[in-house]
């Protein structure tokens, strides 16, 4: 870990310690915003991450984009802060000077926008951005665009962990006065799919490190039969297998994460988001064994996390999808053999 990605790592972990929680994630799922913790998180420059200052942006990489979702996502931060991230690396590709504003983005080229009167399904956050970038057909043509939400009628919705998912309804419209930019279809869905399983990987990857933080807490603090429960061997092989998903998730992500800073990724990506949504099932059902009744409650935090983990791990793919992107990979790649293609070893004159 670098200086500076230490620094932004102990920043964002303090920052948001302070200022998430519980309270604040019930109110959020209620429809309430949070004005504070977002002001800080701009203050500090945390939404502007890996854009470049000439932008206004704080500068970077993707690097420290990516570890500051982990923390989001760690303690459930109930602001869009993985949608301003990723749609400021998308417009920042285009030049697009950053506003600090709370935007959204999504990707949709089986619809094409024509006419004044739109509406886009399941935004996330909706309700509360400035801004939506829209990744997908104007008129018949790919594009990149930036609508404002000023003027939108909301239809309220949300995702299994109470974060908004709405409908914006875009009346009078003049869609040839959008900002926007002509792009390759194809090589834009690649670029905001990569980015945004990588970012929903991270978040999931937080959250379950704190899951296990909470298993390991309770395990400590819980008395049956006079001692703790973790002293008990079954409690132990549950925590044992709390701490072996989280550390497989955490290395699948680095793993992915390097490989995308050196503009090598590939295989790293569907490999790390299979894993890594498998596991947010796994860890949660585990969570909830060990906590027994009363991580089933609302008052208590452990649903806050599940319930995003269950979210998230069907965000920008699930394990199915990327199984499938898996398989196109190694069929596309003739040149390997199927051991070859997952030990990236050559094997001589062995056949497989």
């Amino acid at each position: 870990m670098s200086e500076m990605l230490e620094y932004i790592v102990d920043a964002t972990n303090k920052i948001l310690k302070k200022h998430v929680t519980k309270e604040l994630v019930d109110a959020s799922e209620k429809g309430e915003w949070s004005d504070q913790l977002w002001d800080v998180l701009v203050e500090s420059g945390l939404v502007s991450v890996g854009i470049e200052e000439d932008l206004g942006g704080t500068g970077g990489d993707a690097t420290d984009g990516f570890a500051i979702l982990r923390l989001a996502g760690k303690y459930a931060a109930p602001v869009p802060i993985f949608e301003t991230i990723i749609a400021g690396w998308l417009l920042a590709e285009y030049k697009v000077e950053t506003t600090y504003e709370p935007i959204s983005f999504i990707i949709n080229f089986k619809n094409d926008l024509k006419s004044s009167d739109i509406v886009l399904k399941q935004v996330p956050w909706g309700r509360h951005v400035k801004k939506v970038v829209y990744i997908g057909k104007i008129n018949g043509v790919a594009k990149i665009a930036i609508l404002p939400t000023e003027h939108a009628t909301v239809k309220p919705n949300q995702n299994l962990a109470g974060e908004p998912l709405d409908n914006l309804h875009f009346n009078g419209i003049n869609l040839e006065k959008l900002t926007q930019f002509d792009v390759d279809q194809q090589e834009i869905f690649k670029k905001v799919m990569t980015l945004a399983a990588l970012g929903k990987s991270a978040m999931m990857s937080g959250a379950m490190e704190q899951v296990l933080d909470m298993s390991v807490f309770y395990a400590g603090e819980r008395q049956q039969f006079g001692r703790p429960i973790g002293k008990f061997q079954a409690v132990q092989h549950h925590l044992s297998a709390l701490t072996a998903e989280t550390a497989v998730v955490l290395a699948a992500l680095n793993y992915a994460i390097v490989a995308f800073q050196e503009g090598t990724i590939k295989e790293e990506l569907p490999l790390a988001k299979m894993k890594i949504s498998e596991s947010a099932g796994i860890v949660a059902g585990i969570a909830h064994q060990l906590h027994g009744a009363i991580g089933m409650t609302h008052e208590h935090q452990l649903h806050q996390l599940s319930r995003r983990l269950w979210a998230w791990r069907e965000d920008y793919g699930n394990e199915s999808y990327w199984a499938k992107k898996l398989a196109k990979t190694y069929i596309e790649d003739n040149n390997l053999t199927l051991w070859e293609f997952i030990t990236n070893e050559k094997r001589g004159n062995v056949n497989v």
